[in-house]
């Protein structure tokens, strides 16, 4: 083991210990969201969402809209776009499937070594 590599690192196998590539690549970044339309126009969606939701809730209450009931109607409207905006992204995100429970990954090794 003159490589430098810890036994503890997952990317050992067998009992010789030999070193391979790891199965999941650490480049999992924001350039993989845009690689396609199915990720890319969401994503763009729920941004906007959550800047239109906050521009109309920061207005409503600095009182730049004057009557009150319409300042108020502005400020649930906002909130509810920026409550869809979040949702919007934190859907397209874990869609992808890179964020797996443990309970998935755990049935996922042990079915793989069973074999």
């Amino acid at each position: 083991m003159s490589t430098g590599h810890k036994k503890t690192d997952h990317s050992f196998i067998g009992p010789d210990f030999k070193y391979r590539e790891g199965r999941h690549k650490s480049s999992f970044s924001i350039l993989n969201l845009f690689k396609n339309g199915h990720t890319f126009i969401p994503l763009i969606s729920g941004v906007i969402q959550l800047k239109i939701g906050s521009i109309l809730v920061f207005f409503s209450i600095l009182g730049m809209v004057e009557p009150l009931w319409i300042s108020a109607i502005l400020s649930i409207f906002g909130s509810i776009l920026f409550m869809l905006g979040g949702f919007l992204i934190y859907h397209t995100v874990t869609g992808l499937g890179s964020f797996d429970s443990l309970v998935s990954q755990a049935k996922r090794k042990a079915v793989r070594f069973q074999n």
